[in-house]
């Protein structure tokens, strides 16, 4: 499930690692579906991990175990985020058609911590 040839991270000059469609991806499709881990709330205080946390459905948090970790944050994003609290995965869900070499982004929906490009 954490291999999908639809994606590639490749390494930009101003956001550094960034998510890439490799193939068009049509609106409603997932572009790439990970395995999660489920954090205890302590870790995410942790500064080294509170970058890469997805919240989860139940309240908790958790972090990704694939290429949606480098799905960059977008106020007008081509993507969503789609938890599956049954199988402990997370999807990156187009919502809108994508192209080949487009960046994949979603809205982080909070707080940001970065000025967006």
């Amino acid at each position: 499930m954490d291999c999908n040839c639809s994606v590639t991270v490749r390494v930009t000059e101003n956001k550094g690692r960034c998510l890439f469609a490799v193939k068009p991806i049509a609106c409603g499709n997932v572009a790439v579906c990970n395995h999660i881990i489920k954090l205890d709330q302590s870790i995410g205080q942790d500064p080294g991990i509170t970058e890469h946390e997805f919240s989860w459905p139940d309240g908790g948090l958790c972090l990704t175990m694939g290429a949606i970790t480098f799905a960059n944050h977008s106020s007008t994003p081509n993507c969503s985020l789609k938890p599956n609290e049954k199988d402990l995965t997370m999807s990156l869900v187009a919502l809108r058609d994508i192209s080949p070499d487009e960046e994949l982004t979603y809205n982080y929906d909070c707080e940001l911590w970065f000025a967006e490009l």
